[in-house]
């Protein structure tokens, strides 16, 4: 009878055992998970934040060179004008600024 009562009581801690590690696996799983989730997150994150960079540096390079290109222009224009109200033939100002005739003609 000892004996039966000893194996019972075997049985029910074995069971609870069970259920403590099936609790436990069960957390370390969600744990696993919730962590591949945030990891992923962060990476999204990330790749946008790079992506977001990269495309403002890109701009900005764009942006100041068509600036850059603009204002070169204007400065020929005015120069042109300028060397234009002197009396200096439009072939030498084309020649000396690379600007064409059409655009030399068109000066006030």
């Amino acid at each position: 009878m000892e004996r039966l009562r000893s194996t019972i009581k075997f049985q029910e801690d074995n069971k609870m055992a069970d259920m403590v590690l099936d609790h436990i696996s069960e957390d370390l799983h969600t744990w696993a998970v919730n962590l591949s989730r945030e990891k992923f997150e962060r990476d999204q994150i990330s790749a946008f934040a790079y992506a977001r960079e990269k495309g403002l540096k890109k701009g900005l390079k764009k942006g100041m060179k068509k600036g850059f290109a603009r204002g070169s222009h204007a400065a020929k224009l005015e120069t042109a004008a300028n060397l234009k109200r002197m009396g200096m033939s439009f072939a030498q100002i084309s020649e000396a600024i690379g600007l064409s005739l059409e655009e030399i003609q068109k000066l006030k």
